[in-house]
């Protein structure tokens, strides 16, 4: 029995030394509970460097969202990767129904353990109009090129509504 219990524990242990970023954290769940958003693709063996396919954003509110007209800031959150780059921002642009631009930003820095958070400013938009918050992840690298990835998760929208 003891000679069982010994080599089930050897086999666990050999596994865990050969995890790495394979696979496993190119399809993790954006929004499921089990999200590797703040793993970065590190792990004690392998250091992945920089990929652009990790940056990953979501914001946590429903969509569409609507809002008191009493309503003048409003935080948005949500969960975020910062692809193990060393540096990043996240930007948001909020546009009106027709495309104008209601306010923009670049937040360096704001993605800290797998969350970021940022106050909004809503007062000044227009009562029953549908505004657009787009917001997108950029990782830097180490000669201050910036990364997007527009192909899967770098990028959340939601709807926004002032209420009478």
């Amino acid at each position: 029995m003891r000679k069982i219990h010994f080599y089930l524990i050897s086999c666990l242990s050999l596994m865990l030394l050969f995890q790495n970023c394979g696979q496993e954290y190119a399809t993790s769940n954006l929004y499921g509970e089990s999200s590797l958003f703040s793993t970065d693709c590190i792990s004690d063996v392998v250091d992945c460097g920089p990929q652009v396919e990790f940056l990953q954003i979501s914001i946590d509110t429903s969509n569409p969202l609507a809002l008191a007209s009493t309503v003048t800031d409003y935080i948005i959150a949500g969960r975020c990767n910062v692809g193990n780059y060393p540096e990043h921002y996240i930007r948001y642009e909020l546009k009106n129904s027709v495309g104008e631009n209601r306010g923009s930003q670049n937040l360096s820095e704001f993605c800290k353990s797998g969350r970021y958070e940022f106050s909004l400013r809503v007062s000044g938009l227009v009562i029953n109009e549908r505004n657009t918050l787009k917001v997108t992840i950029y990782g830097i690298d180490e000669e201050g090129n910036s990364f997007s990835n527009m192909q899967s998760g770098g990028s959340a929208t939601i709807d926004l509504y002032r209420l009478p």
